[in-house]
This record gives structure tokens, sequence and C-alpha cells, in this order.
């Protein structure tokens, strides 16, 4: 087997295990760090845009 076809088998297997059940394959590849530190990054940026939003509307009335 081939490095591309072994690459190719790997992203299939993982697009299935995606498919079956997403909780456990995040858990399954280690992508549950990474998917927590995107959903606190989102969280920290809207705080930031509600603080300036509302820090800005404050200075303007």
């Amino acid at each position: 087997m081939s490095e591309k076809e072994l690459q190719e088998e790997i992203a299939r297997q993982m697009k299935a295990d995606f498919r079956a059940d997403p909780r456990m394959a995040y858990e399954k590849y280690g992508l549950t760090a990474s998917l927590h530190r995107g959903v606190v990054r989102c969280v920290v940026a809207f705080g930031v845009l509600l603080a300036a939003f509302l820090i800005w509307t404050t200075i303007h009335h």
C-alpha cells in the first residue's frame, strides 16, 4: 500500500467515524482540546466586541 493510498484510507475512516459519532471521533482523534480552544476564542472575541460596543455606545450618548 502506497503512502497516498494509506492517507486516503485514513481520511475515509476519519470521515466515517465523524458521521457515525462526532463526539467520540473528536475524542478518538485528539481534537477535543482544539475544539475547546476554538470555542473559547469565539467567546472571548464576542466578549471583546460586546464590551467595545457598550463602551462606544456610552461615549456617544
